[in-house]
């Protein structure tokens, strides 16, 4: 089964055109820039935010069967 089909992925215009609109609603090059560096760092952070979540929980996932077996191997060497 192929889950690859069930989200599509985003539009082109979901990011471009809230950067075409803030450039239309901008008073200066000053505001467009503030309005469309937020929108930038909004996407971002959401992507930075998932990516971090992913890797606290690989390390998690994997960081405790390995600690498991450094401390059980240390201990069976040290009363061995």
């Amino acid at each position: 089964m192929c889950f690859c089909n069930f989200v599509a992925p985003p539009a082109y215009d979901s990011v471009f055109g809230k950067i075409k609109a803030a450039r239309q609603q901008s008073t200066g090059a000053a505001d467009f820039g503030k309005s469309a560096g937020t929108l930038i760092f909004a996407q971002l952070s959401g992507v930075c935010g998932l990516v971090l979540l992913v890797l606290c929980c690989a390390v998690c996932a994997l960081g405790l069967p390995i600690a498991e077996i450094t401390i059980g191997m240390y201990v069976c060497y040290t009363e061995g």
